[in-house]
């Protein structure tokens, strides 16, 4: 401070008076330091709640947490926690798969769930589209199927968040072209394969696999020139 203040003195440029006294009185020190304290609460209490969820499925973990003051539901707390800095979206879908999956002391919960996955793709969490879209293709939970959004929530994380899970399960409902998708066979094949390049996603090598040794019908169209990659 004592150098801007100096730079203020000797400089008569009015262009660098200006600057030195924006950074001296304005809130830019002051916010970029009140970012970085939020950034760093937001992490650590995002691991924490991470741990703590990771704990609470082992054997013996409840006992761990309760040793360390803690109980499963303190992966709740601490999400929020995350949550309340207003920094990052990762927390609100952990969140939201905590309540997704349940277990571990934790009772499921689907509504609360989506509210959460929503409110992060909201924000565009990428992870948040592919969870979101991944229940939706299933209709599993009380959720009414809805492929056509599913995969419109998969091709936006594939496009703007480069998630190499959703680039093969969007693969994977372009080859069925069911229920409201339909098929491409040479677009599952592209995203087959830039989900192996960008991320060696075990699940995609398995289906390009099989769509190169396809059914004989898939295999006619390939070869007889319909299906160009």
């Amino acid at each position: 401070m004592a150098v801007l203040k100096t730079m203020r003195d000797d400089f008569g440029n009015s262009n660098v008076v200006l600057a030195v006294d924006e950074v001296l009185s304005g809130p830019s020190i002051q916010q970029c330091t009140s970012n970085i304290l939020k950034d760093v609460r937001c992490i650590a209490n995002t691991n924490l709640g991470t741990v703590v969820r990771a704990v609470a499925r082992k054997e013996g973990g409840f006992d761990v947490l309760e040793n360390l003051g803690l109980n499963p539901y303190s992966a709740i707390d601490f999400y929020m926690k995350a949550i309340q800095e207003e920094r990052h979206t990762r927390p609100i879908t952990l969140l939201g798969n905590v309540f997704k999956e349940g277990g571990a002391g934790i009772e499921r919960n689907i509504p609360r769930a989506i509210r959460l996955f929503k409110n992060a793709i909201a924000r565009n969490d990428s992870q948040a589209m592919y969870v979101l879209a991944s229940l939706l293709s299933k209709g599993e939970h009380g959720i009414r199927q809805n492929m056509p959004e599913a995969a419109e929530l998969l091709s936006r994380s594939t496009d703007e968040g480069g998630n190499v899970d959703a680039m093969n399960l969007l693969g994977s409902l372009l080859v069925k072209g069911e229920n409201g998708v339909e098929m491409d066979v040479p677009r599952a094949v592209r995203l087959f394969s830039r989900a192996i390049d960008e991320g060696g996603q075990t699940d995609a090598m398995y289906n390009l696999a099989s769509v190169l040794q396809p059914e004989p019908k898939v295999y006619d169209k390939i070869f007889l020139g319909q299906w160009s990659f």
